[in-house]
């Protein structure tokens, strides 16, 4: 009973990855690997082996390799097992994944009979990207199980070698994660200015390049952040560090970890946010330009959540509740300016 309900969960990973499960079966498979560990450590193990099999420079190699690591375990015998038609496909990647791992977890096996793989494998480093397109957004599901919801606008990068010997990472936009733990592989998240470490945890990164400010929420878990300058602290659940890139200074605040990812229902929250800031989360959600004609408009900052339904008329008027600005639309563009300014 135990190998028949293995050989479900791999079949149920393997038509994962291979793109082939309804979005019902995913929910399912996700549910499955946040209650049993050991299913997570199998989704870990063979989402690794699937990133290197699918590597170019292995499959073009892939008949002379794996005769290699055949004639290494020829004298092991297959435990003889009953198989459904639609299993045999998935056994049939199966024995090559493994065949694999063999190669991966085996240090004697990776350095003796396998050169030609480490070198072709080396060579096409060339590292996976994901790029979200303005007023979109995006969920992606990482080789070592870990999901990232990526905000419009937002540039994800990995290395094919991601989940094996480490889990760096690299953002240019805004990220949700949801990190599996591994206490063997920290984390890594990094952008143009600081670094987050974590073993398992929930926080939102938000690193646009073009911002001034870099933002670090956290849900749940802990996190470490690291600055340019070398500063670092750790943030607990329901704190928000700010890292402003014209000065270095690093803030930390009490922040409400149940609003940090409105925006991947399409809501915005802004927690003492600049509104210069602010103006480039509107522009990559509305796909329009903003031009601020009032300095005291660019320092000045807000806090607010609007939700999905709310239009872009809707947030400037509650962010002009005292009556200080007026804006005008023309080809595109938003002009803002100061009232007094304007009427004069």
């Amino acid at each position: 009973m135990e190998d028949k309900n293995s050989m479900n969960i791999e079949s149920r990973i393997a038509d994962f990855l291979a793109g082939q499960c309804s979005e019902k079966e995913r929910q399912e498979l996700q549910t499955l690997l946040e209650r049993d560990e050991e299913a997570a450590r199998l989704m870990r193990r063979m989402s690794a082996v699937w990133a290197v099999a699918s590597l170019p420079a292995f499959v073009g190699k892939e008949e002379e390799n794996l005769s290699k690591i055949k004639r290494q375990v020829a004298s092991e015998k297959p435990k003889a097992m009953r198989i459904s038609g639609r299993r045999r496909r998935m056994v049939a990647w199966l024995a090559t994944a493994a065949a694999v791992a063999l190669l991966l977890v085996s240090n004697t096996l990776w350095y003796h009979h396998s050169e030609e793989l480490t070198r072709a494998y080396m060579a096409a480093e060339t590292p996976y990207e994901i790029k979200v397109p303005a007023s979109s957004r995006t969920k992606v599901t990482l080789p070592d199980g870990s999901v990232v919801t990526l905000n419009a606008g937002s540039t994800l990068r990995y290395a094919r070698s991601f989940g094996i010997d480490n889990r760096n990472i690299w953002l240019d936009g805004e990220g949700l994660f949801e990190v599996e733990k591994d206490k063997e592989r920290p984390f890594t998240v990094h952008t143009e200015d600081v670094q987050v470490q974590v073993l398992g945890t929930v926080f939102d990164l938000c690193a646009y390049s073009g911002d001034e400010m870099v933002t670090v929420a956290l849900v749940e878990g802990c996190i470490a952040m690291k600055t340019p300058r070398g500063t670092g602290l750790e943030l607990k659940p329901d704190e928000m560090a700010s890292y402003d890139r014209r000065t270095g200074k690093v803030v930390k605040a009490r922040t409400d970890a149940r609003r940090v990812g409105d925006w991947t229902d399409g809501g915005l929250t802004f927690d003492n946010t600049p509104f210069e800031d602010i103006a480039r989360k509107l522009e990559r959600k509305f796909q329009l330009k903003i031009h601020i004609g009032s300095e005291r408009l660019k320092r000045e900052c807000f806090s607010g959540c609007f939700d999905r339904d709310q239009g872009l008329d809707d947030i400037l008027r509650e962010i002009n509740v005292d009556g200080r600005y007026t804006w005008h639309r023309k080809d595109g563009t938003i002009t803002i300016m100061d009232k007094a300014k304007h009427s004069y």
